[in-house]
């Protein structure tokens, strides 16, 4: 709509009404709230506050309706789509850890320059250029359809249970089944790096089946020596596709909690390095 009205130019935005200031208030508390549920790496909760305020701010584009304020009054029209623009900012910024491929479109789309796009950028004041060119349209998210279909080439994710020794007998039957089902390829966690050398015996043995590399936060108090480097090292492996499985678990805290946290670390730090050297782990699609 800032393409069509605009030109591609987001408008100076005219005096905020009340519900303007309400969404922006919305959009402002969010930066504080994630901040505080960072500090315990509750990042379900970081979303569950950014989810929030999109839905606020859907409803509030719906009610104030820009699309038809075109003619009658284009101030107002260009006034609010700053204000959503400057929510989907915050939005983007802050929900990057989780969907920074989504994001990173997004923010491009706005037009925020890259060094602009950290927690900094939403402190108190701070608000998105007005009359910056936004660029043109990309798709930021995959639309996908709920109508039931067989699946002709997909993921399935199977649980460390293919190393257990009570399903050895089963595995070539549950691979079986599951390509009768239509699942393309598969991968098997690892929970222990230790025992990497079982998980990735299965995914060398089946040409459709990969695997990844990490240690599950049970088990986080038993591999306190593995680090970033260990992982990337065995991240090379052409039939690793993924590292994991790695978390917060303060529901059974069979671990104790600071090294799980420190386990978590590595387990991220490991996967911006791949990201930083270009690795996508694309290898198997």
């Amino acid at each position: 709509m800032v393409g069509k009205a605009f030109g591609g130019v987001l408008p100076e935005p005219g005096e905020f009404t009340a519900e303007d200031n309400t969404i922006l208030a919305a959009a402002d508390g969010m930066i504080a709230t994630a901040r505080e549920h960072m500090k315990t790496q509750q990042l379900h909760q970081v979303l569950n506050a950014v989810w929030a305020v999109v839905a606020d701010a859907n409803r509030y584009f719906a009610s104030e309706a820009p699309w038809a304020k075109a003619k009658t009054d284009p101030k107002r029209q260009g006034t609010i789509l700053y204000v959503t623009a400057e929510v989907l900012r915050r939005v983007a910024v802050i929900a990057q850890p989780v969907m920074p491929t989504a994001t990173a479109k997004l923010l491009d789309i706005l037009a925020v320059p890259p060094n602009e796009r950290d927690f900094a950028a939403l402190d108190a004041g701070k608000r998105i250029k007005a009359a910056c060119h936004f660029r043109r349209r990309r798709r930021c998210f995959r639309v996908t359809s709920n109508r039931r279909q067989r699946p002709k080439s997909c993921w399935w994710t199977a649980t460390a249970t293919s190393i257990f020794p009570d399903f050895a007998s089963e595995l070539d039957a549950v691979v079986q089944r599951a390509r009768d089902a239509g699942i393309g390829r598969m991968v098997t966690i690892c929970t222990r790096v230790r025992q990497h050398a079982k998980v990735l015996a299965v995914a060398e043995r089946f040409p459709d089946i990969f695997c990844s590399v990490g240690t599950h936060p049970h088990n986080a108090h038993e591999e306190l020596d593995i680090d970033a480097k260990v992982l990337i090292e065995i991240a090379r492996h052409t039939k690793v596709v993924a590292i994991g499985e790695a978390g917060l678990d303060y529901h059974y805290d069979t671990s104790p909690r600071e090294a799980q946290e420190q386990g978590l670390r590595q387990h991220i730090a490991a996967r911006a390095r791949r990201i930083a050297a270009g690795d996508s782990f694309a290898r198997g699609r």
